[in-house]
């Protein structure tokens, strides 16, 4: 694993998240769902960090609730301005 140098994916100073034997051998694999997507009417490219990063989280939120992974305990956030 790279540590630096010329390499543009750098280990973090606190380390992987899996052990470097696993990541460098035989791999990490993760079991993947795909539980929805929501549709959102504003290019994401026209807002700034912030307002995209909140966006991102109301619409993951959206998507889980109608999933059923979590429990619906906003009533109304505020993506339903874009």
């Amino acid at each position: 694993m790279a540590t630096g140098g010329s390499s543009f994916i750098s280990k973090p100073a606190r380390g992987w998240l899996h052990p470097d034997h696993l990541v460098s051998k035989e791999g990490i694999t993760y079991t993947v769902k795909y539980i929805g997507c929501l549709e959102v009417y504003t290019s994401m490219k026209s807002l700034d960090f912030e307002t995209r990063s909140c966006v991102a989280k109301e619409c993951i939120n959206r998507v889980c609730e109608a999933a059923g992974l979590k429990s619906a305990d906003k009533k109304e956030g505020w993506i339903g301005k874009y």
